[in-house]
């Protein structure tokens, strides 16, 4: 008798553990959630960005979460510090997110004068991002662009 109750405590322990944990990878971030970069393509930050721009190194970058009442959508505002060669550039800026079936997508981003993404080619590649347990990867539809991971800070 004892054991059959050990046994289904286990099991339910199980069962929320599970529960809980896929939550965060369901659920849209709220208003005010950070995200910071901590690696490229597998590669710790500062890293490489890709091979387009050649050479870009992504030395900083973090995510803020703005959303709307609906909170599968809302704006988000991107701050990216790189270096190109011996120039260090920083880019702050605003644009939308839509979060639907567990894939976050992004409006286009755009590109302030002399920043690292008027080197890359006109039209900009796709983003969608898939959230983790306290953690975001973003993929893009450019070879030539590695995948971001991002630690949730908040």
């Amino acid at each position: 008798m004892r054991r059959r109750i050990t046994v289904r405590a286990l099991l339910a322990a199980i069962s929320i553990a599970v529960i809980v944990s896929c939550q965060g990878v369901t659920e849209p971030v709220t208003a005010g959630t950070a995200f910071v970069l901590e690696s490229v393509g597998g590669a710790p930050v500062p890293a490489v960005a890709g091979t387009i721009p050649s050479g870009a190194v992504l030395i900083a970058d973090t995510l803020v979460f703005l959303s709307r009442d609906d909170r599968a959508s809302g704006q988000v505002e991107h701050h990216e510090t790189a270096q190109l060669g011996p120039s260090v550039s920083h880019a702050s800026y605003a644009r939308l997110y839509n979060w639907h079936d567990g894939v976050l997508t992004f409006s286009p981003a755009p590109c302030p004068p002399g920043a690292l993404c008027a080197h890359v080619e006109v039209q900009p590649p796709s983003e969608t991002g898939r959230f983790g347990p306290r953690a975001l990867t973003i993929t893009y539809g450019s070879p030539g662009i590695f995948p971001r991971t991002y630690r949730r800070v908040n």
